[in-house]
């Protein structure tokens, strides 16, 4: 090519360049980039500044770090979110449409103590009720912990721990109701010197407190002792009406007026208390077996001997008696002839037992439960300070809540203030009804009652609704189905708090049904690699290839060579 010719291509590129950038075509491109993280943190002593841990743990990722506000997760729904969380905090979320991943990160520091969980019995406002503390100690050997009950501001039960090291203490706190109904108790530890955090000594929990006396019905096949003094003590309790049947002779019997054994009698009495089991009849038997695994009453049986006859198929296992010179400590009981079990089933619960033995069992038969006290003369050895009564009113209040006939259930004991809770109701007899309708209403404070629309559950007699928690206070739910009518509230809270261990359990139950991941602090890397397969997003890029900076260079080059040329040919 001649000097002409590269003087004259170099001029039409640097005009093919200058044209072009005015005219600055757009090309369109898909480009797939990593998604920006969330990293929410649901702690006690949440910062603006995300842990080194997190920053660490997930390389070219954009981190935003957000707080949790009313309990609801500050992610949007194609966000990828991450929550680091301590129990402490409560969250929440409705549907989305990509995963949530949760980061356990434990309470460092000591000392500290917190309550991990906690459970009230059924109340009633004429008698106490108690509590029972699950706490964690750490560094705390040596000191004291005060555990306290509170119904809005008053103290309604105390107990002290002594801790002897740093370790898992339960804790048994009796607390006197001061009103029926639905009651929001906050179970509070009093902090320590020095602790490190007071986000994680209380927790919130209901309790019904009930008005209404208990229908008991207490039958001996033959006069017994045992049952003689059980009876005595439920007749001079007021949260009990008792009635009784006995066979004296084989046709001499004594009642008294609503005390017969009959499947009439039996439907509307939700705990049964038989003594004198060894005189039990074939009719007996069948009658009782139909009234726990049908009508789900509760029935306790108070045997003198190893199991014979017909009563013995009301039990289970293999159990054998025991005699002693001494009384044996039997939880609160004392006594000498014990009947104990040596294999339960494992569905039993072990009430007391004597050197690990079981003797006092409670284990489920269809829908009720069978209580067998092998504690045979237990009745010979009470003592002055009422605790053979007590633990009878005890058991036979929790059988008598357990076997009503007409129950109703809430999801949650405590719930937050406009939020809804699933309830059911479940009728239960000893002949179910061939149809039958259940109408429920629900009374929050002083509003007028509303009618609860509710549907067949899974088996007959079961029935399942929602209700919203409209009003600060208690909310009442009344059910009828036949001939039966039933009430039950639930406490009604601003915010609740649940206690670290079922805070956390929540949580984690909600992320893995939106199919994210959990790990405990130390272990982001498997969140990592499950984010990284799933964060990536494509998005349309709108590209000016002419608008560079760096086009100027070739520019100026073809015209600077272009005129240096002409100059060496003696041109302008």
């Amino acid at each position: 090519m001649t000097e002409a010719g590269v003087r004259t291509a170099l001029r039409t590129i640097a005009i093919i360049i200058a044209v072009t950038a005015a005219i600055d075509p757009a090309f369109a491109r898909i480009v797939a980039e990593p998604r920006p993280l969330v990293v929410v943190q649901a702690v006690s002593a949440a910062s603006d500044q995300l842990p080194p841990r997190a920053r660490g743990a997930f390389p070219g990722r954009a981190l935003i770090a957000r707080h949790v506000k009313n309990g609801r997760l500050p992610c949007a729904n194609d966000e990828d979110c991450v929550v680091i969380a301590d129990g402490t905090v409560e969250l929440d979320w409705d549907q989305r449409f990509r995963p949530v991943s949760l980061i356990k990160a434990p309470i460092d520091g000591e000392p500290n103590v917190r309550i991990q969980s906690a459970s009230i019995s059924r109340g009633h406002r004429a008698a106490a009720g108690s509590a029972r503390v699950r706490m964690q100690g750490r560094g705390v050997a040596g000191k004291r912990t005060d555990v306290r009950v509170i119904d809005g501001q008053a103290v309604v039960g105390t107990a002290t721990h002594e801790w002897s090291k740093s370790d898992t203490a339960l804790v048994d706190v009796p607390w006197w109701p001061i009103d029926a109904g639905a009651r929001a108790l906050r179970i509070e530890a009093a902090p320590i010197d020095g602790e490190i955090t007071r986000a994680d000594n209380h927790v919130d929990i209901g309790a019904s407190v009930a008005a209404a006396r208990v229908r008991v019905l207490v039958f001996d096949a033959r006069p017994s002792w045992q049952s003689t003094f059980v009876r005595r003590a439920l007749e001079d309790d007021p949260r009990f009406v008792v009635a009784y049947s006995g066979r004296i002779a084989p046709s001499v019997a004594a009642a008294t007026p609503s005390g017969r054994l009959d499947a009439a009698t039996l439907d509307r009495t939700p705990i049964v208390i038989a003594g004198g089991i060894e005189a039990l009849t074939d009719s007996d038997v069948s009658l009782l077996d139909r009234y726990v695994r049908r009508r789900g009453g509760t029935l306790i049986l108070l045997p003198e001997k190893r199991p014979s006859g017909p009563s013995a198929r009301l039990f289970d296992g293999a159990w054998a008696e025991q005699l002693h010179v001494s009384p044996q400590a039997i939880g609160p009981l004392r006594a000498s002839e014990l009947l104990r079990v040596t294999n339960p089933s494992p569905a039993s619960t072990v009430v007391a037992a004597s050197d690990a033995a079981p003797v006092i069992v409670s284990r489920p038969s269809g829908t009720g439960r069978i209580v067998i006290a092998g504690a045979m003369d237990a009745w010979r050895y009470r003592d002055g300070n009422g605790g053979f009564d007590r633990f009878w009113r005890s058991l036979a209040a929790e059988g008598a809540a357990a076997g009503e006939g007409l129950i109703i259930t809430f999801a949650d004991d405590v719930i937050e203030r406009g939020s809804r809770t699933r309830i059911t109701v479940v009728d239960r007899r000893i002949e179910p009804m061939m149809s039958s309708e259940a109408r429920v209403s629900q009374r929050c404070g002083d509003a007028l009652a509303q009618s609860v629309r509710v549907w067949p559950g899974g088996s007959i007699g079961e029935y399942i609704g929602e209700v919203a928690a409209t009003d600060h206070g208690a909310c009442t739910i009344e059910a009828t189905v036949g001939d039966r009518h039933a009430a039950a509230s639930f406490a009604v809270v601003d915010r609740a708090a649940r206690g670290i261990d079922d805070t956390l359990a929540k949580l984690e139950r909600r992320v893995r049904a939106s199919g994210g991941v959990v790990a405990n602090a130390g272990g982001e890397a498997s969140v990592a690699r499950t984010l990284a397969d799933q964060s990536l997003m494509s998005r349309n890029v709108t590209a000016h290839p002419m608008r560079s900076p760096w086009w100027i260079v070739p520019f100026a080059a073809c015209l600077s060579i272009e005129w240096w040329l002409r100059r060496q040919a003696g041109l302008r």
